[in-house]
Parts: C-alpha cells; sequence; structure tokens
C-alpha cells in the first residue's frame, strides 16, 4: 500500500496535477494604485485570518496587480503597505470556489496612518463566468432544516429541482431524511459531483453522494450550476462543494438536542380518515468544540451529532378481498395468501408500517501552519448508520412486514498541504480517501422457508412474489447483498501569476475498490394480474442461480490548465482546457462475461475480449468564459460562458456482467410456469438465461453547457437575470436487446438481454431570475425563479433508466422525469430590531430571529404504465405504456389525490407496444413552507442559549 501510495503521489507531482486551490478555497486578487490612479509595483499586501490570525503576504507586480490564488474562505483583513504612502485597510469575507477582488488606492502620507474602507456585504461577480450561490454557516445553523441535512438548502439555488424519484422517500438517502440527489440545468441526479475539503464525497457504484456531513461541521458550501472552469470535472452536472470548519484563537463550541413528532403534523392525503396522524419521533443530538491547541499555529474541530429517528409508514395497498380468498383452490397460493394482509377498506389494505433510523457521525479537524508559506490541514469523519426499510421499494405496491436491514459504515479522510513558493508560484498538494462499507438483509431471510409453502426453488431464500400493477410481498429479488467501496485521490495544483494571467496548472489521479457479494437466489416470480395470481397463473419466472462475488477495479486520470486573463480593468476572459481519462474496470479475478454484439453469444473478459468497453482517449473539454463590468465600479457584470464536461460512468453496469454465465446465471422463464416449480423446466421446455450486457462503444456521457447571465448590486442585494441552456450526448440507458417481435426473442437460448449503452439525449432552456442579500448584519435571503424546460429520452439515471422500445428510442423523447416548469424558492434569516434598556428587558425582548423557507414548483410529468405482456411481446425490463381511447379526455375535472388523471382514456394494447408517448401527463404542482422563530439569549459572557 506504501509503495502504491509513493508511485501515485509521484505520477501527481510529475504531471503538476486537479480538483485545484479555487476548487475548494478561494482566492483573492486586486490592483493598487495612487491617487493619480498610476499602478504600483513591489508593494507589499498581507491577508490576515481575522479568526486564527495566520496572515499570508505577497507582493503586487509590475503592473500592481497581487492575488492570493487559494486561501481558505472566511474572514479576513487586507492590508497594503507602502513606504511614503498611508496604510490601507480593508475587510473581506472570501466565500469558497469564488474568485472576490479588493482594489487599494494609496494615499501620500505616513505609513502608520491608516486608510481603512467598510467591508462590503455583496460580492458581483467580476471576475468568473460560473452560475453559482453560496451557503453560509450561519444560514444553514439558522434557516429551518427539516431533519438538519445541508443539501436542502442546495435546493434554494435557481436552476435546482428535487428528483422526481427521490422526493424524501427514503428510497437512497444514507442518513434517512432529507434529499440525495439533485437535479439542476437540466442534468441528471447521478451527473452532480460532491466535494467536501476538495475530496470527492461520491462513490462510482451509482454516482450519489456517500453521506451528508452535520452541519456543525461545514463552514460553507457552494453550488455551481453552470459553466464553471476546468479545475472542475468527474461529473458533468451541477458542482456542490463543501468546506469544514476549523478551530481559531478562541475557544468556540456547541451543544444542542432537537426533536420532532407527530403533533403538529398534517395527516398524509392517503390516511384513512378514522385513523389517527402515525406515529413519528425523531431526536437529532450532538455537540461541536473548536480552538487553539498553539495560539496562532495550530488549532483542532471536533463535532459529533446522533440521530435516532422512529415513524410509521402509511400503506394503502390493493389485497384479494375475503370472497377471492375463499374462492381459491391452489393450494400454494393459499399458503401464500396467509403472507398478505387481509383488507380493510373495500378491496385494499390501509395501514402502517414501522420505520427505525439510527447515526451516529464524528469529526476530527486539525490545521497547522509552518509558517506563512507552509498550511497543512487534516479532515477526518466517521458515520455509522443504520436504518429499516418497513416494506419493499419496488414498483411501489408495499405490503408491511417485507422489507430489508441496512447497517453501514462510511469514512472520509481529507489531507492537505499549501505552499507559497514566490508571490506568484503556489502550490496545493490533496490526498484523501472515501469508504463505504453497506449491506442489505431482507427481514424475511432465515424466517421464511419456501418448502413450507409448496416452493420448490432449490433456494433457501424466499422468492419475491409480484402481482403487477396490485402488490408485492416476499422476499427481495437483488437482496440479500452488500458492498465495499474506497476511493483514494490524490491531486495537485500549481498556480502560476504572470502579468494580467493568473494561470493554474493541475491534474488529478483516482483508483477506486468496489468489492460486492451477493447471495440473493431466491428470485421473482410475476403474475400479470390479480386474477392470475389466485388461480396461480405466473407468467414469468426469473432467478438468480449462483451467488456472485466480484472485486472491481478502476483508475481515473485529469489534467487541466486555466488561465484567468485580466484583458483591461473591466473585461475577465476564463478560459481553459481539461483532458480526462476514464478507465475501464476490471474484474481481480477475471469473473466478467460480456454478450458479443457480432457472434450473439456470451464471451469472457480477459480471453474472448479484452475488457467490458472501449477505453476513450479523447475526452477534451475546453471551457471559455467572460465577464464585463461595464461601469468599472464592480456594481454591474455582463457575463457568459460555455464549456464541455463529461461524467465517469458507474461501476454498476461492470458488475451486473459477473452475473452472467460460467461465473454465475439468471434463467428466465416466460411460458408456461408452474407456480409450485417456478425455476425449473416448465413443460419440458428450455431455460432461457437472462444476460447482461455493455455496448462495447460505450461513451462517457457529456454535456455541452452554456449561459448568458447580468449581476446587478441593488441597495445591497444582488440580482441576476440569466440565460441557461444545456445539450447532453451520450447519456447512458439500457434496453432489452433481445426484445420480442410478435412474441418471439430474436437470438435463441436468451431472454431478456439488458444492454446497457451510451444512446441518450437531453436538451434544456431556462431562465432564472434571483434576488440575494448575503453577510449582512440583521437581515439575509436568497431567493429565486426559474422557467425552463427540460427534455430527454430517459431521465433517471442509474435508477433502472429503461426505454420502453430499444429499437426506436425517438419514441422515448419527452418531457424529462424532473421537468418542473416553474419554481419558485426563498429562503434567509431576519434578526427583529428590538431593543431594550435594562438587562432584563433584553434578555427578553432581544435575540429573536424569524426563518422561512419557501418552496414552490410545478409538477412532474409522468407516464401511465401497464403490466407487461405475458406473450413474451416488446421488453421485459420495463412497463409497457397503453394505447390512448379515442374520444377520451385524459383529465379529469375534478381530480382526487388518488385519481388524478382519466384511467378510462387509456386501453392495454394487444401485443407489442402503446401509442401513448412518455411523460404525457403532467403531475400536480407543490408548494412545502418551513418557518421558524428562534431567541438567543446570553447567559454569562461568550455562552448563549
Amino acid at each position: 500500500m506504501i509503495k502504491r501510495f509513493s508511485v501515485c503521489l509521484a505520477i501527481v507531482f510529475v504531471c503538476s496535477a486537479a480538483i485545484p486551490a479555487l476548487a475548494q478555497n478561494a482566492a483573492l486578487v486586486g490592483t493598487v494604485r495612487d491617487a493619480q490612479q498610476a499602478l504600483i509595483p513591489d508593494v507589499m499586501v498581507t491577508l490576515q485570518n481575522l479568526d486564527t490570525g495566520v496572515e499570508l503576504t505577497t507582493m503586487t507586480n509590475e503592473l500592481g496587480n497581487y492575488e492570493f490564488p487559494t486561501v481558505r474562505p472566511g474572514s479576513y483583513s487586507v492590508r497594503v503597505e507602502l513606504s511614503g504612502f498611508r496604510r490601507f485597510v480593508q475587510n473581506v469575507a472570501l466565500a469558497v470556489s469564488q474568485r472576490s477582488r479588493v482594489d487599494a488606492t494609496l494615499q501620500v502620507g505616513d505609513v502608520s496612518a491608516e486608510v481603512t474602507v467598510q467591508e462590503t456585504t455583496t460580492v458581483v461577480q467580476t471576475e468568473s463566468s460560473a452560475l453559482g450561490d453560496v451557503v453560509h454557516s450561519r444560514d444553514l445553523v439558522n434557516i429551518p432544516l427539516n431533519g438538519r441535512f445541508f443539501l436542502d438548502l442546495a435546493l434554494m439555488t435557481a436552476g435546482t429541482v428535487v428528483p422526481s424519484t427521490n422526493t424524501r422517500t427514503f428510497l437512497a438517502t444514507p442518513s434517512g431524511i432529507g434529499i440525495s440527489g439533485i437535479n439542476a440545468s437540466g442534468t441528471r441526479e447521478d451527473s452532480t459531483n460532491y466535494l467536501f475539503d476538495g475530496i470527492n464525497l461520491s462513490d462510482m457504484v451509482q454516482n450519489q453522494i456517500t453521506f451528508q456531513p452535520n452541519i456543525e461541521s461545514i463552514q460553507e458550501f457552494k453550488v455551481q450550476t453552470n459553466a464553471f472552469s476546468a479545475e472542475y470535472g468527474r461529473n458533468a452536472g451541477i458542482i456542490v462543494n463543501g468546506i469544514s470548519k476549523q478551530g481559531t484563537n478562541s475557544f468556540h463550541g456547541s451543544a444542542f438536542e432537537y426533536l420532532r413528532n407527530e403533533k403538529l403534523d398534517a395527516k398524509n392525503f392517503f390516511d384513512r380518515p378514522d385513523l389517527p396522524i402515525p406515529a413519528f419521533k425523531r431526536n437529532v443530538f450532538g455537540y461541536s468544540i473548536g480552538g487553539p491547541i498553539r495560539k496562532g499555529k495550530t488549532f483542532f474541530f471536533h463535532s459529533y451529532e446522533g440521530r435516532q429517528g422512529r415513524e410509521v409508514t402509511t400503506l394503502n395497498t390493493q389485497v384479494p378481498t375475503a370472497a377471492e380468498r375463499a374462492a381459491v383452490t391452489n393450494p400454494v397460493i393459499q399458503k401464500l395468501l396467509g403472507l398478505v394482509p387481509a383488507a380493510n377498506l373495500g378491496n385494499r389494505f390501509a395501514g402502517t408500517a414501522p420505520r427505525k433510523r439510527g447515526l451516529n457521525q464524528f469529526t476530527g479537524r486539525v490545521d497547522h501552519s509552518f509558517s506563512s508559506r507552509d498550511i497543512f490541514f487534516g479532515n477526518f469523519i466517521s458515520n455509522r448508520d443504520s436504518r429499516t426499510e418497513p416494506t419493499l421499494q419496488q414498483q411501489n405496491l408495499p405490503l408491511p412486514g417485507y422489507g430489508d436491514y441496512r447497517p453501514a459504515e462510511r469514512y472520509l479522510l481529507s489531507l492537505g498541504e499549501t505552499h507559497i513558493f514566490s508571490p506568484t508560484l503556489t502550490n496545493e498538494l490533496r490526498a484523501g480517501a472515501n469508504r463505504v462499507h453497506i449491506q442489505f438483509v431482507p427481514d424475511v431471510l432465515g424466517k421464511l422457508n419456501p418448502l413450507d409453502f409448496g416452493l420448490t426453488t432449490g433456494s433457501p431464500v424466499f422468492p419475491n412474489v409480484l402481482v403487477s400493477g396490485v402488490m408485492n410481498f416476499g422476499g427481495i429479488e437483488p437482496f440479500p447483498q452488500g458492498r465495499g467501496d474506497t476511493a483514494f485521490q490524490y491531486n495537485d495544483t500549481l498556480s502560476w501569476i504572470h502579468g494580467r494571467h493568473s494561470v493554474k496548472f493541475g491534474g488529478e489521479f483516482r483508483r477506486f475498490r468496489n468489492n460486492n457479494f451477493s447471495t440473493a437466489t431466491g428470485g421473482r416470480i410475476t403474475f400479470p394480474s390479480l386474477a392470475a395470481f389466485l388461480s396461480g397463473n405466473p407468467s414469468s419466472a426469473i432467478q438468480t442461480q449462483l451467488p456472485v462475488t466480484d472485486s472491481l477495479r478502476v483508475s481515473a486520470f485529469d489534467t487541466f490548465v486555466q488561465d484567468d486573463f485580466k484583458v483591461t480593468n473591466r473585461l475577465t476572459w476564463n478560459l481553459g482546457l481539461r483532458w480526462e481519462y476514464n478507465g475501464v474496470p476490471s474484474e481481480v479475478h477475471n469473473r466478467l462475461a460480456n454478450f458479443d454484439l457480432t457472434q450473439n453469444k456470451l464471451v469472457s473478459v480477459g480471453s474472448g475480449i479484452e475488457r467490458p468497453y472501449e477505453r476513450q482517449w479523447t475526452n477534451f473539454g475546453p471551457r471559455v468564459g467572460f465577464s464585463y463590468d461595464p461601469t468599472g465600479k464592480g456594481k454591474t457584470a455582463v457575463r457568459g460562458g460555455v464549456g464541455l464536461y463529461f461524467d465517469q460512468p458507474v461501476t454498476n453496469m461492470v458488475s451486473d456482467l459477473t452475473v452472467n454465465p460460467p461465473f454465475s446465471f439468471a434463467v428466465n422463464f416466460t411460458s408456461n410456469v408452474a407456480v409450485a416449480a417456478p425455476f425449473s423446466q416448465p413443460g419440458g421446455g428450455p431455460a432461457l438465461i437472462a444476460a447482461r450486457a455493455i455496448d462495447p462503444h460505450f461513451k462517457s456521457a457529456r454535456i455541452l453547457s452554456y449561459n448568458l447571465n447580468i449581476q446587478q448590486e441593488v441597495a445591497g442585494m444582488i440580482v441576476q437575470v440569466a440565460y441557461v441552456g444545456s445539450e447532453g450526448h451520450h447519456l447512458r440507458l439500457f434496453g432489452d436487446y433481445n426484445q420480442g417481435i410478435n412474441g418471439v426473442r430474436p437470438i435463441t437460448g436468451f431472454s431478456e438481454i439488458r444492454m446497457n449503452a451510451s444512446a441518450s439525449n437531453s436538451n434544456y432552456n431556462g431562465v432564472w431570475l434571483s434576488v440575494n442579500r448575503k453577510l449582512s448584519r440583521n437581515l439575509t435571503f436568497s431567493s429565486s425563479y426559474t422557467f425552463s424546460k427540460s427534455i430527454d429520452n430517459n431521465s433517471v439515471g442509474s435508477q433502472n433508466p429503461e426505454a420502453q422500445d430499444f429499437r426506436n428510442l425517438r419514441a422515448e423523447r419527452a418531457l424529462s422525469d424532473f421537468d418542473a416548469r416553474q419554481r419558485f424558492v426563498l429562503s434567509g434569516v431576519y434578526i427583529l430590531p428590538f431593543k431594550a434598556q435594562t438587562a432584563f428587558s433584553r434578555r427578553v425582548f432581544e435575540g429573536w430571529s424569524v426563518s422561512p423557507i419557501v418552496n414552490l414548483q410545478s409538477g412532474n410529468p409522468f407516464s401511465p404504465i401497464v403490466p407487461l405482456l405475458a406473450d413474451g411481446s416488446g421488453s421485459l425490463l420495463a412497463f409497457d405504456r397503453p394505447d390512448l381511447v379515442p374520444g377520451q379526455s385524459i383529465r379529469l375535472d375534478n381530480p382526487t389525490p388518488d385519481l388524478f388523471f382519466n384511467k378510462s382514456a387509456f386501453v392495454r394494447h394487444p401485443r407489442g407496444f402503446g401509442n401513448v408517448g412518455r411523460n404525457i401527463i403532467t403531475g400536480p404542482g407543490f408548494s412545502d413552507v418551513d418557518f421558524s422563530l428562534a431567541k438567543s439569549t446570553p447567559l454569562a459572557e461568550g455562552i448563549n442559549l
């Protein structure tokens, strides 16, 4: 391991390697002039951190320009000193991934005399073309976050949308509550790049955030949504870039506990009116402490957060009635009905199921200043969590008692060293690791024996029983399983200032290990309808015959150059070029087999073919942007930018190849399936292989993003109007390469052939309006309105992006699943201006603040669906869409929560595919308003409650 680390580190140094200084830090630039506006060279500029006292120094160049290219975000004092002139002093707040400007005009006089300029709290971006927004620590702590997850505030940024498949349904959220993905600027949620202290907080299995650091440990984060510089790569979507808190020259700490229960909750739309509001209780508690180890030199920060959550989930699922149960004669079905709760609301079961959450997260950070030229930091986060899912999440047809238990351990290590060689040359080295270990254990594992129900399956794992469009119970077809992932990352950036050019050279090396296991041999038995289930007539059955274990390895390397060219005092060009090499995953023991499209058979990787898909050496991403200050006063900026960005492919699609013969195999029966022995050869017919495949010409997804915007400072606020667009190509999807044609599978010996392909496209256009006020004393707020339209062939990224008709992808072109035509968001903190005269009245009336979050959004589109046909027509991977009934209106005049559109407008097609387009129905919009009233009371010097 030490040898490997040394080799990787050497590669980084030799190549001057990317996530660069500015990517997780800030930059400060400026120009020094005299009273006659003449440029002054060789002036000493000192930047002092007001919290730690640590100072950095530099000198102006021959053009009077200075720059601090890599500075930790925070509050600073800028001092400009030259003999014969008065000292210039100005405070400035520097934000993550942001270039700020402080120009100085020196007055003739004694250097001991000072000219102090008031700190500005609003910053028009006259140095960068990228779009985005910064969320500061005060907002994180004070704004009412339901669950205290920082990503919820990322949705306050213009152009963002809650993913339609997420919407707080706990499907993928590591800690149990809040969002786990973001759509923005027309990009998929698995294209988002999450960074924390410069290290990727995403996994490569499905490109989602591995966990959310607690908000007490976050100093601030920035969401960049469009046209960011060549310093950023790995993903083609937006960037969420956070930094951890550090200790200061004085001790600070906090202790907290938050309780939420059901007492003030509204009733769910689908709850029975005679039942009480479901129980809910969540405790979030913890502490933080930070301070000096050695004042002015060494600092520490530590935090802990614990979570305990107990709630119940509302269920409303169709089940057989008592009369239907009494008519069943099949002995297997009679026994299986014992696992299905009785109907208690007509032909439905309405009830609840318990869900539990637990989490313990520890963080620790150390900073040390060896000198004003050499600074080091290290940060470590340990996150252990567990959750129980009370129902099967598949197909959204839940019944209680068939969920799973998910224990997990997650860790993040970040190390960084910044060295200033000279006023024009700075280097920053970063190294880190991101570790995840998680298991998925079904509730019924070891509790239900298939033989006890008359099922001969050849496996001790109980199968999943799916009644299409009705209910889902039993085991979970892909479980039990688990994985352990470790991502190592090394990056280095060299910043060079030359005249009007601020140039960065950088690169990054990543090594990813993904170890998976699955003993999911229970399989799935599918019935096309409730009547077919009650009569014991399955339409299909699929089962993985052997346990699966794989160990994937993949490396990636990126390099870039970025030049921020100050053409004039008013015009800056941001020019960059990035090259990315995303390696193709390999399996340590060569346990991969792909489908050969030329021979129509499976071949082993390493013998029959060299790798699962072709390597790509030509992923060059140019970036061009500009920022123009038409008045020269820093109050107005006209900006624009365009860039090409790439996605690193997920490893999930490669690990799928381990279930192919000869390493394992999944059999699929689609005719004459016997319910008592669903996975044996029915009627003497052959077992068909359900294969997994990757297009050998698979390419990294690429997004072309562009924007044109105007920023204007108005009365202490920043007003921005922007046009934003993006085009996506080679986006990932999968479909059935062996889909039926008139009931016949064209490739014999196989049922489905699930093919991963880079064949989808997208298009996005939007107008964004935002009004923000940051870092003011009594009032801060962020607001935005987005009017946009997103179109694609499919949307869901890592969550089953299947096409109904894999041979006609043009028929899939429609509004994106996450398209929300209009969206308005508002968040802020207002400290009420109460003033009192006496100590007692000050304690009572002062320190009050109000904080709202407002989220108003149009509905998302969706498709009407029908169960798959039993005759083998079409795909086995997706629901089919129906036919449209002539003369019927889709819309209802008076829709209800459980009947939103006219079901009579659709009819199941007799064979093949229906004529209804994708996403032809737009769901209801939603409004969400959260509000808090808080009181801060001083108890003693430096202590507040």
